[in-house]
């Protein structure tokens, strides 16, 4: 858990120290990168080659043997969230 007002290299350390972490640290910063360019902040150019793979079936399963969905996957979702289209221009 990392404390509000935290600078953003505590979350990269903190994704590249525990990997079972690492794919919600990439959905932080991909949220925080989204909402510093709707305040103003930056100017961020989201590009994407292969979109409908964040639509489409998985090879991945569950531990139980069940397949695995898209949006049952953190990084998947949080790329996906990138999409919504509310960015403010």
């Amino acid at each position: 858990m990392t404390e509000q007002g935290a600078p953003l290299t505590d979350v990269i350390d903190h994704g590249t120290s525990r990997m079972k972490h690492a794919s919600d640290c990439v959905a932080v910063l991909l949220k925080e990168l989204k909402k510093l360019s709707n305040d103003g902040a930056c100017r961020v150019l989201f590009t994407c080659d292969i979109a409908n793979t964040f639509y489409g079936r998985t090879l991945l399963r569950h531990a139980d043997t069940r397949p695995a969905n898209v949006d049952d996957l953190t990084i998947a979702r949080a790329f996906k969230k990138l999409f919504v289209n509310d960015w403010v221009i």
